[in-house]
């Protein structure tokens, strides 16, 4: 820390502990404090401070070592167990690749161990940051062009909903500062979130074509939207996602300008990180990375207003962005630019031009113009890319349902990026020839992008439609998944075993429709499901035309029969379970399927209380 013009740490030695204490230039104190036990000299309390602690955090992380060692060394370890164990339990997926399952269940676990409420969010490196005499990479502080977005992009399928909120509270705390800094740069209302940040929230110093972008802020305001989606939580979505999401559109409605075509684009643009810190980063408005990013926050904020009953205000937004240009396509291709006259005619570690395709959403995945962005993103080769580059291009694939691309582009990253301990680094550590980059700076959004691509290979629910092993590698004939979340508040279960999806449950934890991707056809399905039911679904193919037909669950007063027996209803592809007796509307037993349903289910074994 001396390279930060900081005074030696302060010793601390008295009534049996011991430790450090820095302080900073800007006030700031932290330290480690230590004490043993005075019954058992083999216990030692061990605790960092710093001054969010309190005014003085020392006699406060004093009065933290005494509890610890009053309560003794069995209480806290059964209460860190217990968290621990229900961090596990609240998802898990199994696949055949075993490196690839451990690495992702470490990554689970660096969201548990990086990433709580209460504390600081991840930086670059997380909790790991490690000097070796001077300054980490990138100064170990928050990236916002990719990095923190991406290290927050898997926790909501994989249901660490609590991980996410330490990320987003923490920028809702700043919206303070984003303000100053959009009124005190840009000369606008609303809130600009700096591309490099400190932890207060304030921007240093960085490469200003994307440090000082105010799009950055957007691609911030989409975790909150997606958190919302994923929780239905009312009141998070009063009290974060949309009074962040509304600053952060309002700035940028505010910096649009009309053009001669009625079309409304930011006066300057960019794309993350192509021509890097040259004046040729400096793009023709807008990029497709900019573009994106404005559309999303208007059409985002849009939903937010609609979910809260404010239809005129969700009518505007739609409009503004609708007056926004089309996307950038090359006439060559087919494919997404970096800007007008700027192809992705080379190598290029950052895909922002293709931001629209994932995480964003905007363009169809199995659509024309992503197929061609991918095609011409794979033709160009890796030699520029760095470890992130393939995770991310990983879950792209996986997002348009290639699956055995994405599982190849997943192996090398784990192969050539991940050092020993598991942590992702920028350059490739193999020499096999995948990247001119061989450096070893650590950062953990690659991490956190193979976890993502994983997901994407197994559940996807953008859109509100749920879809099942959608990006499967042909080689993964049996892998399963449990209670991996989806948009609209659902927790989903399944298994695919030689080749077949063979089991699914999705419950809703909040009310609402399910919209399904029938795993063996494709047709959008729904059920209408009240909080805390389900639908569960076992293949049979002697029933499946019937089940093609079905459109929704009905449920019932409860039958005490059912409740005496099983309590389920035989209906769609096997087995709805439920906590009531389900039959068919008169609709359905009017429908021209359901006679040939009947007559298939009497084929099977009775089972009281399955249908009146």
């Amino acid at each position: 820390v001396s390279a930060l013009g900081y005074p030696p740490a302060t010793p601390i030695e008295s009534q049996g502990f011991r430790g450090y204490e820095q302080r900073t230039p800007t006030g700031l104190r932290y330290g480690v404090l230590a004490k043993l036990g005075a019954a058992s000299r083999s216990t030692l309390a061990i605790t960092v401070f710093a001054s969010r602690d309190g005014q003085d955090p020392v006699p406060a992380a004093r009065a933290l070592l005494e509890r610890a060692l009053t309560d003794g060394y069995d209480r806290r370890l059964a209460t860190h167990a217990a968290w621990w164990k229900s961090f596990w339990a609240t998802s898990s997926v199994t696949m055949p690749d075993g490196r690839l399952q451990r690495h992702y269940d470490l990554v689970k676990y660096f969201y548990g161990a990086a990433s709580r409420v209460g504390a600081p969010p991840m930086p670059l490196q997380g909790v790991w940051t490690a000097d070796n005499g001077k300054l980490p990479p990138w100064k170990g502080d928050y990236h916002n062009d990719l990095n923190t977005q991406m290290s927050y992009a898997a926790y909501q399928t994989a249901g660490l909903f609590d991980s996410g909120r330490a990320f987003l509270r923490f920028m809702s705390e700043r919206l303070p500062e984003f303000r100053r800094f959009a009124r005190a740069f840009y000369a606008v209302d609303g809130a600009v979130v700096p591309g490099v940040m400190a932890e207060d929230g304030r921007a240093t110093a960085g490469w200003a074509q994307y440090a000082l972008s105010p799009t950055n802020g957007a691609w911030i305001a989409q975790l909150f939207v997606r958190h919302w989606r994923y929780t239905r939580d009312a009141v998070f979505l009063e009290t974060e996602a949309y009074p962040f999401c509304r600053e952060v559109a309002t700035a940028l409605a505010a910096l649009l300008v009309e053009g001669a075509d009625g079309r409304l684009r930011l006066p300057l643009s960019s794309s993350p990180e192509i021509f890097d810190n040259s004046m040729r980063a400096w793009l023709p408005p807008m990029s497709n990375y900019d573009l994106a990013l404005v559309r999303g926050a208007f059409r985002d904020l849009a939903e937010l207003e609609a979910a809260r009953g404010r239809t005129g205000e969700a009518d505007r937004w739609t409009r503004l962005a609708s007056r926004l240009p089309d996307d950038v396509i090359d006439p060559a291709t087919g494919s997404l630019m970096f800007a007008a006259g700027l192809p992705y005619d080379a190598s290029h570690r950052h895909f922002s031009h293709a931001l629209a395709i994932h995480p964003l959403g905007q363009i169809p995945g199995d659509g024309p113009v992503a197929r061609a962005t991918l095609d011409v993103i794979r033709a160009k080769g890796t030699d520029q890319w760095v470890g992130y580059s393939f995770s991310w291009f990983a879950a792209m694939l996986a997002r348009a349902g290639r699956g055995d691309e994405a599982l190849d582009m997943l192996q090398k990253y784990e192969r050539s990026f991940t050092l020993r301990n598991g942590f992702h680094v920028n350059g490739e550590q193999t020499r096999l020839g995948l990247s001119n980059f061989h450096y070893r700076p650590f950062t953990l959004e690659g991490n956190f992008l193979a976890m993502e691509a994983v997901h994407e290979m197994l559940l996807q629910s953008h859109g509100g439609v749920i879809r099942l092993f959608p990006a499967v590698p042909a080689q993964w004939k049996n892998a399963a998944f449990e209670r991996l979340r989806a948009e609209g508040g659902f927790e989903v279960t399944a298994e695919r075993r030689d080749g077949r999806v063979v089991s699914w449950q999705i419950r809703a934890t909040v009310a609402g429709t399910l919209r399904l991707a029938d795993p063996s056809t494709g047709r959008i399905v729904e059920h209408v499901l009240g909080a805390g039911q389900s639908v569960t679904a076992r293949t049979r193919s002697s029933i499946s035309g019937w089940v093609k037909s079905t459109a929704s669950v009905r449920t019932c007063t409860p039958n005490a029969r059912a409740s005496r027996a099983t309590s389920s209803s035989s209906v769609a592809a096997g087995e709805v379970r439920q906590s009531m007796a389900c039959w068919l509307s008169a609709a359905d037993r009017n429908s021209a399927s359901t006679p040939e349903a009947l007559e298939e289910i009497a084929k099977y074994p009775k089972k009281p209380g399955w249908f009146q």
